[in-house]
């Protein structure tokens, strides 16, 4: 074979690689922009599904934090209602403790009337003494106590202690009437 024809196979071998090599390369690019094409959508993907739970978590945010002051608004509003009924009963107590002397009997003789009682030993606070035993034919103890009085027939003794008879009203204050005063 003669030189010439070598040469002629070796262009020719040398073009057909070429040929193939540019095939595979405009192959791999084609390969290398899709690959890159998908990743892009998948990375968008993602972003939209990472900005959707964005989303999502800071409307939960807001829907909790709505939530958490509007509990911390009813607690302030609440606070307030029992601190006033708290100082009504503490005025309504006061008022007791500062009963005039015809009043405080007045109380006593429609405890002793609502009881049925017959002749019973009162037991009263120094301050209203002098003027029960002046008014009444009542027996009053010697046994000392703060305020109210108590109702001794014998077998029996009916306590009416101021602060106690506001605590047990106080206790008994029910829902029904703390919203019906608000």
């Amino acid at each position: 074979m003669s030189n010439s024809n070598i040469d002629n196979i070796i262009d020719k071998i040398k073009l057909d690689s070429d040929k193939e090599a540019e095939k595979i390369l405009g192959e791999a690019r084609r390969e290398a922009k899709l690959i890159l094409s998908n990743r892009e959508v998948q990375a968008e993907e993602k972003a939209k599904e990472i900005e959707k739970k964005a989303h999502f978590e800071a409307e939960e945010i807001g829907i909790k934090q709505k939530e958490s002051t509007s509990l911390k608004a009813r607690d302030r509003v609440l606070s307030a209602k029992n601190k006033l009924v708290d100082k009504i009963f503490d005025l309504a107590h006061k008022e007791l403790l500062n009963l005039s002397n015809e009043e405080f009997l007045d109380s006593i003789k429609k405890s002793i009337e609502n009881l049925k009682l017959e002749n019973p030993t009162l037991i009263v606070p120094d301050k209203y003494r002098e003027y029960i035993s002046k008014n009444t034919d009542y027996k009053i103890s010697d046994e000392k106590i703060e305020e109210g009085y108590k109702l001794d027939v014998g077998d029996v003794v009916y306590n009416n202690d101021f602060k106690d008879l506001i605590d047990d009203q106080y206790f008994k204050f029910d829902n029904k009437y703390f919203e019906g005063l608000f």
